[in-house]
């Protein structure tokens, strides 16, 4: 089997999604500039790279906020009526192990927008069959 750094080598892909629906604090301002800030900044800590983003503030209140990654992308929505954020991460992993990245992105987001410790839902895919391909024979 190889290891994944050799598989990285060879253009083994691995994709990372986490999801979750955060409450959010109630000091938490959930506007699309403010959630692109976020986003923008919180990929930027955990060693991402952004490379382009779009928002949409709705009336009366939420927001919807996408960054692009050069590694994938990171999308919050946020619903004020009931002060839930959620948020979106796919972060691959091709010429570097960015595993960690996006665990570290969603621990990043949870701690700007939530006074509490939530779970995030993570799969894992993969091109090939490996320790974490759900397609692979039992």
């Amino acid at each position: 089997m190889k290891s994944r750094e050799s598989s990285r080598k060879t253009g083994h892909l691995v994709s990372h999604h986490l999801s979750s629906v955060i409450p959010t604090s109630p000091t938490f301002d959930g506007s699309a500039e403010k959630l692109i800030t976020l986003l923008r900044a919180s990929a930027i800590a955990v060693g991402l790279t952004p490379v382009g983003d779009v928002t949409a503030q709705f009336e009366p209140g939420g927001a919807s906020a996408v960054v692009l990654l050069a590694e994938s992308h990171v999308a919050a929505h946020y619903w004020p009526e009931i002060s839930r954020l959620t948020v979106d991460i796919h972060v691959c992993d091709y010429r570097r192990d960015n595993s960690v990245r996006a665990r570290e992105l969603a621990r990043y987001v949870e701690q700007q927008a939530s006074n509490v410790t939530v779970h995030w839902s993570h799969h894992v895919a993969s091109d090939q069959t490996g320790p974490h391909d759900e397609r692979r024979q039992r």
